[in-house]
C-alpha cells in the first residue's frame, strides 16, 4: 500500500471521495423531494370549508358521491365530476354526465 499525502493511501481517498459523491447526490434528492412532498401534504390537509353529497344520474345508473372543497362549487363540482366518473367512459360521455343536473345536492359547511 502506497502512502501519498496526509497519511492515505490512494484506495482511501478514492473510497473517502464516493462516499461524499453520495452523501452530497443524497442531500440534493433530500433537497428536491422535501418540497414536492410538502406540497402534497399541505394540499391534501389543507381546511375544507364545504362538503358535498351529489347524486348523479346517468346511462341508467345513479351513484352518490361526497367531496369537500374550500368553497361550496368546488365541492359541488368535485361530487358530480366523481360520480361521473363511476358512471360514464370516455370524454364526451364523462362531458355530457358532469353538464347534466344532480338528482340530489345536499352541501353544508364543514365545523373546524
Amino acid at each position: 500500500m502506497k502512502l501519498v499525502a496526509g497519511g492515505r493511501s490512494r484506495q482511501e481517498r478514492a473510497l473517502r471521495q464516493r462516499r461524499v459523491g453520495r452523501l452530497r447526490k443524497s442531500w440534493v434528492t433530500v433537497g428536491v423531494l422535501a418540497p414536492v412532498v410538502g406540497a402534497v401534504l399541505y394540499s391534501t390537509f389543507r381546511a375544507s370549508r364545504y362538503e358535498c353529497r351529489a347524486c348523479v344520474a346517468f346511462g341508467g345508473e345513479t351513484v352518490c358521491r361526497a367531496v369537500s372543497g374550500a368553497t361550496r362549487e368546488e365541492a359541488l363540482r368535485g361530487a358530480v365530476e366523481n360520480a361521473c366518473a363511476f358512471l360514464a367512459s370516455g370524454i364526451s360521455a364523462r362531458t355530457r354526465c358532469a353538464q347534466s343536473d344532480p338528482e340530489a345536492v345536499d352541501c353544508k359547511p364543514v365545523r373546524e
